[in-house]
């Protein structure tokens, strides 16, 4: 299938089909997915950011959620899929407006594992890799992510594969009962 890399990945001690696949125009069954997981307390508040208590109260319903994917086009959102089900899901741009440090090449990327008995089980790193190279195909030398302070597997996953905190935006995020911190992180590419 065009825009689908596969991988043959052991997962939960067995062999599982691991694909990447464009989610340029996503079915409805993947973005009734990717609602759940805008919903999804447990996860929200890891990869949404909220200015406060009413704000965080608010759900995500169907239409916000395709307007949201589909308002800038030049954001490139990718599927990850296990099994052919999917898991997660990522994404990059460049001149994205939460850079901290304005690059044309610089690539701002987000990834979601929403599916909870998927996190933890390396797909992030796949993922990473995958939006690394990428980068580097469209010409990017450089990518700058946030991860909020509260969020401890997803900074030590980025640290692991070689990304370095270079500044701290405090009372970024509301979430249980606070404001927290979004630490930015970077990588040169090249």
């Amino acid at each position: 299938m065009d825009g689908t890399n596969a991988l043959n990945e052991p997962l939960f001690g067995r062999n599982m089909k691991i694909e990447i696949k464009k989610l340029n125009q996503p079915s409805d069954t993947d973005m009734k997915i990717m609602l759940k997981w805008q919903n999804d307390p447990q996860i929200r508040h890891l990869y949404r950011w909220f200015k406060g208590p009413e704000e965080y109260q608010k759900f995500v319903n169907f239409e916000q959620l395709k307007c949201d994917l589909s308002c800038d086009p030049s954001t490139q959102r990718y599927g990850l899929y296990v099994d052919e089900s999917l898991v997660g899901e990522f994404s990059f741009a460049f001149n994205h407006h939460a850079l901290r440090k304005f690059d044309s090449k610089t690539a701002w990327i987000g990834i979601v594992i929403g599916e909870k008995e998927f996190r933890g089980r390396g797909l992030g790193k796949i993922a990473i890799q995958y939006l690394e190279n990428e980068v580097i195909a469209q010409g990017g030398n450089r990518i700058e992510l946030g991860v909020f302070e509260f969020n401890p597997p997803a900074i030590h996953l980025y640290e692991s594969l070689g990304y370095s905190r270079f500044d701290v935006i405090p009372d970024f995020t509301w979430w249980n009962e606070k404001f927290w911190s979004d630490y930015r992180y970077e990588k040169n590419l090249k």
